[in-house]
């Protein structure tokens, strides 16, 4: 019995011992506040054009709209 407890009380040790500290700072950086200054806009509205395998819709970024035709 021994035998089989040693290995699991090495292995809970060690996977005990690899838990990271949490990094508040680095977690800070991406707060809702500070990303709705960086991420504009994640929907697409796809705008169909006629008869087609076509469609066009608008993406905002820092420099401000921008338009996009895709090729489906």
């Amino acid at each position: 019995m021994r035998k089989v407890m040693l290995p699991f009380l090495l292995l809970f040790v060690m996977l005990a011992h690899a838990q990271q500290k949490a990094n508040y700072q680095l977690a800070a950086r991406f707060s809702p506040k500070k990303l709705d200054r960086m991420v504009f806009s994640l929907n697409v509205d796809p705008h169909w054009l006629k008869k087609t395998d076509r469609f066009w819709y608008t993406y905002e970024t820092s420099e401000g709209k921008k338009w996009y035709i895709v090729d489906a």
